[in-house]
């Protein structure tokens, strides 16, 4: 019976080993149908198919972890493609926004000269608004004019104006046509205007400082001081 039973486990030993072939497993006996086995071989064999276990077993862990890292590398390609994407709509929202160069400058218009006792305070930080709070935001009515003006105090001064009710100076005369955001901004950098190098554009509120509600007689809102022309 103990020469049938080793007889019978060297036979399933073999049998499992034959599977593990392509792991590289190292069988130091073998066996054949019918052949007894010495215990001392059948133990060799159950030692190396134990060492082979535990080296495919240490290899799985390895490429489980080479799976954990190459997934977490590619949530951070994914965060980062996401943020790329986002940076390149908002360029090409600023770049499909033309605007008129209508420029003001970022100090009080009157620096050489006494302020008014009072100015009309206005927005100087840009501000980003959707289309539904647009009218209530900057005070609109149902066909989008402004439902106040403001009394200006426009003082020419060659190539600039000055508005003493809002201390703002600004551009006499408009660029040739319609520029993009981006290309405004560089407009602003590196314009040089009576004597200042401060010039930035300038928010809607400031912006709709100057509208009237009639047109003038250069055909726009606006004071006829300022020109449409460069």
């Amino acid at each position: 019976m103990k020469t049938r039973l080793f007889a019978l486990i060297g036979g399933i030993v073999l049998g499992m080993f034959t599977n593990l072939a392509a792991a590289e497993v190292t069988i130091p006996y073998e066996f054949r149908a019918g052949q007894a086995a010495r215990a001392d071989e059948v133990n060799a064999n159950f030692t190396a198919l134990k060492d082979a276990i535990e080296q495919l077993q240490e290899r799985i862990a390895a490429l489980e972890t080479q799976k954990a890292e190459l997934e977490a590398e590619n949530r951070t390609l994914q965060a980062t493609i996401s943020e790329l994407i986002t940076r390149i709509e908002t360029l090409e929202t600023n770049l499909d926004s033309p605007m008129k160069s209508d420029l003001r400058s970022s100090q009080p218009a009157n620096r050489d000269q006494q302020k008014p006792a009072q100015q009309i305070a206005l927005r100087s930080e840009p501000r980003t608004v959707s289309d539904a709070e647009a009218q209530q935001v900057f005070g609109l009515d149902e066909k989008k004019r402004p439902k106040t003006y403001i009394d200006n105090a426009f003082e020419a001064r060659g190539e600039v104006i000055v508005d003493h009710a809002t201390g703002l100076m600004w551009q006499q005369s408009g660029s040739a046509g319609y520029i993009t955001y981006t290309d405004a901004q560089a407009y602003c950098e590196n314009l040089t205007l009576a004597g200042y190098n401060d010039w930035q554009l300038p928010t809607v509120q400031e912006l709709m400082s100057l509208l009237e509600p009639e047109k003038s007689s250069n055909g726009l809102y606006i004071n006829s001081l300022f020109d449409d022309q460069p």
